[in-house]
């Protein structure tokens, strides 16, 4: 075709105004919908300036590729519009019913990147009636209905609308729009709280990415790896996070995408605020300024979420309330209404307002119970613990019931707070530091015997026994029960929650719990796997961790026969150690 073609190194060539504009113009034209449709507008972003220089009366199908490249390169940006408006115009003379519903679709995305969810979706209404049966490829409708069902709350239908765009993609083989797809997948789970399946839906939509496409197509990079970030944060491990926030940054830069990189930088406000609040206040205020030059204002939501966070975690609870208050006084989907009831709950908190902490809870608590979604209940439910003390033992139980055994609900249920069994030499139970007190031996000697048991695991039967062997079956139920509410109460409501009893099975939840004998079981074994003992400085370890097995254990109940088992099996393991290593 004349005047417009693909050079050697892969990118669009078109003719220059006055020399055969009419001839690239018609080119456009005829390319046009393939463009949109397989996800290339922003291929044009360097012709754009001679582009728009050409007259396009008479161009309706060029106006409109010509406004989804703006679109696509610069957000906000007027001229879009007006050249939808050219383009509906032309097709409306012409009869044009195609053309008509690719207009309606791209002005539903002009509008979801303005967040007028609503007039997006009424656009993209008259883009299927138009088309009739799909917009401009089935998938993008889809998605695009996945997005209302998010804002009206029904975030699991947002889920399966955005898997069956990208089941859509797949079977088309559309890289680009497969990309797209993984991420509207992975940002709607995420808000569900199930975090295991948005990490394995982002892990493979960036090894499709980084496989399939060359760098400078690798626009879903940005929201990706800031998914990765989220997903980081929540498990609490910040060097992923930073590393995964930094990249899509860093991508976000080099490809000239201003809007995915304001959205990496608001979420990086606002998940990592808790241990970089400085960082995170420059990021919420950037975000913001770019949203407002953009006029963006769905993602609005989470850059004033990580403003409050940061100041929350800045000492500056007044400030954070105040902005979440009148964040709140908007009109908010009720998921983002949901997390922002969160953070204030947790200024409330911070500055002694129980009363209005648990009002803020309460209706957080409400609205992601009504909705579904796990972890961010279990999150409410573990912030009313802290607002009502009486209670929070009651809180953290039934946020345990939703830990789908992600590590993220560890890092929720256990905080910054940490619980240390030591069983060897002066034995004893320690939250932060603090010796825990038991109001009977027998809960004491529950404690450390679900400490050192496989998995932290005892049938209650068999704890029963051990610690009552003389007493009828039909009464151990009940002193069970009540060893375990003992056991909790020495514990204190930030590891209550870790002491269960399902399927007659008692356990003691030890995941993040330091147990001395524990660690030391650990590094003997680690030891014995190196076949090279004199490499290093494993045999002056071996030794250093020899005598730790060699301590007492459990000096008050050293005599018993439970004891002794783990006795004997400490003494062989240091035998062994110390065969290995020659001492």
């Amino acid at each position: 075709m004349p005047g417009l073609g693909w050079d050697a190194g892969g990118e669009m060539t078109v003719a220059r105004p006055g020399e055969g504009q009419a001839g690239s113009l018609e080119a456009l034209d005829a390319e046009a919908a393939d463009i949109i449709i397989h996800g290339h507008p922003a291929t044009l972003a360097a012709k754009l300036p001679e582009l728009l220089a050409c007259g396009l009366d008479g161009h309706p199908w060029a106006a409109t590729v010509l406004a989804a490249a703006l679109h696509d390169v610069s957000r906000g940006d007027p001229r879009v519009e007006a050249l939808l408006d050219d383009a509906g115009v032309g097709f409306e003379t012409g009869g044009d019913r195609r053309g008509t519903g690719f207009v309606s679709f791209l002005r539903g995305n002009v509008a979801l990147a303005a967040g007028e969810i609503h007039e997006a979706c009424q656009y993209w209404e008259q883009a299927r009636s138009a088309l009739q049966g799909g917009v401009p490829t089935d998938e993008a409708l889809v998605l695009a209905f996945g997005l209302e069902a998010y804002q009206a709350g029904r975030l699991w239908d947002a889920v399966a609308l955005a898997e069956e765009g990208l089941a859509l993609a797949r079977i088309r083989g559309a890289a680009i729009q497969e990309g797209s797809a993984s991420v509207f997948v992975a940002f709607f789970l995420v808000s569900c709280g199930d975090l295991a399946r948005a990490d394995t839906v982002i892990e493979v939509a960036l090894r499709l990415l980084y496989s399939s496409l060359p760098p400078d197509e690798q626009r879903d990079v940005p929201l990706l790896e800031a998914g990765r970030g989220v997903i980081a944060s929540l498990r609490g491990d910040p060097e992923t996070a930073d590393a995964a926030f930094s990249f899509a940054l860093r991508t976000a830069e080099r490809l000239g995408l201003v809007w995915q990189g304001a959205i990496a930088q608001c979420l990086r406000a606002e998940f990592t605020a808790g241990y970089a609040a400085q960082r995170s206040v420059a990021d919420a205020r950037t975000a913001l300024a770019t949203f407002e030059s953009l006029g963006e204002r769905w993602w609005r939501t989470s850059a004033l979420r990580g403003l409050a966070a940061a100041s929350l975690q800045m000492g500056e609870n007044g400030a954070a309330a105040t902005t979440l208050d009148r964040l709140l006084a908007e009109d908010l989907a009720p998921s983002e209404r949901a997390r922002t009831l969160l953070v204030l709950g947790n200024a409330r908190l911070q500055s002694g307002d129980l009363v209005g902490a648990r009002s803020a809870l309460a209706e957080s608590e409400d609205i992601h119970r009504d909705l579904g979604l796990r972890y961010w209940h279990a999150q409410s439910m573990v912030l009313l613990a802290r607002a009502e003390p009486a209670r929070s033992a009651n809180w953290y139980r039934k946020a345990l019931t939703l830990d789908d055994g992600d590590q993220a609900y560890r890092v929720l249920l256990a905080g910054s707070s940490q619980l240390q069994v030591n069983v060897l030499g002066d034995a004893a139970v320690a939250v932060d530091g603090v010796d825990c007190r038991f109001a009977t031996q027998n809960a004491q000697r529950a404690l450390f015997g679900l400490a050192l048991a496989a998995k932290g695991c005892l049938h209650s039967e068999a704890l029963a026994e051990r610690l009552w062997g003389d007493v009828p079956p039909k009464r151990l139920g009940g002193r069970v029960r009540t060893l375990l509410w003992q056991v909790r109460q020495a514990l204190t409501y930030r590891h209550a929650w870790r002491v269960t009893l399902s399927g007659g099975v008692v356990r003691l939840d030890l995941r993040g719990v330091v147990v001395d004998a524990v660690a030391a079981l650990h590094d003997a074994q680690r030891l014995l796997d190196v076949r090279d003992p004199s490499a290093g400085h494993s045999r002056a370890d071996a030794a250093r961790v020899s005598e730790t097995l060699r301590l007492p254990l459990l000096p008050a109940f050293q005599y018993e026969e439970w004891v002794q088992d783990h006795r004997s099996h400490m003494q062989r393991l240091a035998d062994r150690l110390e065969d290995h290593y020659e001492m």
